[in-house]
């Protein structure tokens, strides 16, 4: 619901959502909504809320205080301690500074820290928040004032701290986040409009395609029906690739044909050759369930004619 709000541009609405569904749980964030909290809150310009909102997390030790949004967030809203906050930010998540600053059209990055901080890719916590940050804020630092910013930021770490000191940061950051958030998919929290509307299309096409199954086809196996789903679902159809043209010409001049039922008969039939004894097992079933059909056909003539 929040992302169909931001689909239709009703920012408002979606951050309070946000705020709902974190309330929910905002101990553990098991959906990682804080950091749609923050480019929502960015994006429909309540960055006082997200202000007093991070203060109120760092003055109550809340483990939101230790993530991006206590300090590049800060920075995002604007005010006199915009510098402050996010050389805040690079201190304490300094890989993420680096990947925040844009490229030119060379793909080269002018400025980064030249402590060489490595992003982290053991799996951890770090790892995954980092991701899903960039995931959903990328956009917003790109814009060139909040670009200037991190690069002054950047600037004054470079001539201020040492690797040591940042690498003592980064341990310690790693302590305390523990596994916080280590659980999350950073693909999901943007779920950007082309995302929701394949996995549409796709459960879409999956329902069409079952209402073309036949009684027996549902006598399948659950692992064989998803993966003839799987595959008349893709995307590219690659399976047609390989058809014969001819074949397949005058398989689809017939009425009660159609592309994905022809494929359909295609993919049972290759099944059919790689499962025999499954195969088998499948047209056992298929004779019992018609057997069964037919004698409660029979069964409900005889009650017919007796009324």
């Amino acid at each position: 619901l929040m992302h169909a709000h931001i689909r239709t541009g009703c920012l408002r609405a979606a951050f309070e959502l946000s705020k709902v569904i974190f309330n929910l749980d905002g101990d553990t964030d098991p959906v990682g909504m804080i950091y749609n909290i923050e480019y929502l809150a960015i994006r429909s310009s309540n960055t006082q809320w997200l202000t007093d909102a991070a203060n109120t997390f760092r003055n109550e030790g809340h483990t939101v205080a230790l993530l991006p949004i206590c300090s590049f967030g800060m920075a995002l809203c604007g005010g006199p301690d915009r510098l402050r906050h996010a050389v805040r930010g690079v201190r304490s998540w300094p890989e993420l500074a680096n990947l925040l600053v844009k490229a030119d059209e060379n793909g080269i990055r002018h400025k980064q820290l030249s402590h060489g901080v490595a992003h982290p890719s053991d799996g951890s916590s770090s790892e995954v928040i980092i991701k899903c940050y960039v995931s959903r804020m990328n956009d917003i630092w790109g814009q060139y004032a909040n670009q200037q910013i991190l690069l002054q930021a950047i600037d004054v770490v470079n001539n201020e701290v040492s690797a040591e000191q940042l690498q003592d940061n980064i341990q310690e950051r790693t302590v305390l986040l523990g596994s916080h958030h280590s659980h999350l998919n950073p693909n999901a929290i943007v779920g950007t409009v082309d995302e929701i509307m394949a996995g549409l299309r796709s459960e879409a096409d999956r329902r069409r395609l079952r209402s073309m199954w036949t009684p027996e086809m549902n006598l399948l196996p659950d692992p064989v029906r998803e993966s003839l789903l799987d595959t008349l679902t893709g995307s590219d159809f690659s399976l047609l690739k390989t058809m014969n043209p001819f074949m397949l010409f005058l398989s689809l001049l017939c009425p009660w044909n159609s592309v994905p039922k022809y494929m359909m008969k295609v993919l049972l039939k290759r099944w059919r050759e790689d499962n025999v004894t499954e195969a088998k097992e499948w047209d056992r079933e298929i004779q019992l369930h018609r057997r069964i059909g037919q004698i409660q056909r029979e069964r409900q003539r005889e009650f017919d004619a007796m009324q």
